[in-house]
């Protein structure tokens, strides 16, 4: 399926220069065999295990690359390979370290694997020496706070590359190659707070989901409830964390409003056949009925639209503000966040900023706006949705984004635009032993308490 290609500097673009100068062999496909996950959520948490069986079908040794991504604000924690019949085990070391390991053992005619996270979002394995009909077994687990957007907790996992940058921008020899007969995953989740839905399929009788490697897997959370967890630091203190729901502020709303009425926007905005609205229908639907029903007489609203440029379409407080949103012209032209965020940025006031976007575009600098104070609070809007730069843009600069599960959108927008009520103070690093920490993500305010005394030369 066709994908639009982000504008703008492209992020792999060092990494095809550089790193991928570093790989060895003849740059051979490894078709893709099988792929399965299995979730498990626990207290707000998620652990995402996947499986993926590649095969060289080719008559001599190969050193392949292989590509695969996690979400943007997940944490891999860990990694093996078995190569035909022998486990290797990844354990965390400096680049160059690593990759001196990784050459000597090549070198000496051994096997070994090399993971490297390229960018936030997309990782990287070197395999060395795997023998003419060998399989390569890869098994990685990450772990990822649920989001909140709605009423429901829920969790993206991306499957393709593509779903983080828009296009994969790796060598040919560096994609997962998918035989005719293998384009389906099988997906398995165990739940111990509410039940948990996987979106757009069902279930078999053996509790397994069948879903499609062309599109990210959505799991939506019912009943669930905020539990405490316990566990270990590695420096031996006893760690409790929570996760709950984000208590919105119920603050005057001052905010500059940035939509996107590029032609991706015209784009269905979800898969579901029975879902015919486009990303641009479905978010004015969404901003209107926030507009009606949640905008105060005290709120004010600043609204631009843009595309390959930006349109200031007007300011309003209170009801007004629904005028506002009838304004926005349909969608045509390119996808320049860049030009918009820049005619923000010029006015000193506007430091609050709700972009709302499929964000199909790199032609933006996100250190620029966090220098300069705005904090930009998203919603991405589609299945083809582009999470690297905009994600990103919103943890520099101290917001959040919201994905919205299968086509719940105006869910997404609507705590997206309460959380922008929020007051912001910019975060301080400090080198000492944290006690106890914070943190808001997606919707999703995230405590961890430490407690007890370290080991001693141990840090967390």
């Amino acid at each position: 399926m066709p994908t639009l290609q982000p504008k703008g500097v492209d992020p792999l673009k060092q990494f095809r220069e550089g790193a991928w100068a570093l790989v060895r062999g003849d740059e051979q496909t490894v078709p893709l065999i099988s792929t399965a996950f299995a979730v498990k959520i626990r207290g707000g948490i998620a652990a995402v295990t996947s499986v993926r069986t590649f095969r060289n079908q080719e008559s001599q040794d190969i050193e392949p690359t292989m590509t695969f991504p996690v979400p943007i604000d997940a944490v891999l924690c860990s990694l093996k390979a078995r190569i035909d019949g022998r486990e290797l085990v990844a354990v965390a070391a400096p680049k160059d370290e690593a990759r001196e390991t990784y050459e000597m053992a090549i070198d000496s005619g051994g096997s070994a694997v090399l993971h490297e996270e390229l960018i936030k979002g997309v990782h990287m394995l070197s395999v060395g020496r795997v023998a003419p009909g060998a399989d390569v077994i890869v098994t990685s687990t990450f772990v990822v706070p649920l989001s909140f957007a709605g009423d429901r907790p829920g969790l993206r996992i991306p499957t393709t590359v593509g779903e983080i940058f828009g296009r994969s921008p790796l060598l040919d020899s560096d994609d997962l190659a998918v035989s005719d007969h293998e384009h389906r995953a099988s997906v398995t989740i165990a739940c111990d707070n509410g039940k948990a839905t996987l979106l757009g399929s069902k279930a078999n009788g053996a509790g397994v989901f069948e879903v499609s490697l062309d599109a990210p897997i959505d799991i939506a959370v019912s009943g669930w409830t905020p539990q405490e967890l316990k566990g270990r630091a590695g420096d031996g203190r006893e760690v409790r964390l929570r996760v709950s729901p984000l208590e919105m502020s119920s603050a005057d709303l001052d905010v500059d409003l940035l939509f996107d009425r590029s032609c991706s926007m015209n784009d269905r905005a979800d898969g579901d056949a029975e879902v015919r609205q486009s990303k641009f229908e479905v978010a004015k639907s969404g901003l209107r009925a926030y507009a009606e029903g949640r905008v105060g007489a005290k709120d004010r609203v600043r609204v631009w639209e843009f595309n390959g440029s930006v349109n200031f379409v007007g300011e309003a407080v209170g009801s007004a503000v629904t005028a506002l949103v009838q304004k926005l012209q349909t969608p045509s032209g390119g996808t320049e966040i860049g030009v918009a965020l820049d005619a923000l940025r010029a006015r000193e006031a506007a430091r609050n900023v709700v972009l709302v976007t499929d964000g199909k575009s790199w032609a933006f600098d996100p250190q620029k706006y966090a220098r300069c104070g705005m904090r930009v609070t998203a919603v991405l809007i589609g299945e083809d949705a582009l999470e690297g730069g905009v994600s990103h843009l919103a943890g520099l600069t101290g917001g959040q984004v919201f994905v919205p599960l299968g086509s719940d959108v105006p869910a997404a927008i609507a705590v997206a635009m309460d959380a922008a009520r929020l007051s912001f103070a910019s975060v301080r690093a400090s080198h000492r032993r944290p006690e106890k920490l914070a943190v808001i993500r997606r919707g999703a305010r995230i405590e961890v308490e430490l407690r007890g005394k370290p080991r001693q030369g141990k840090a967390l």
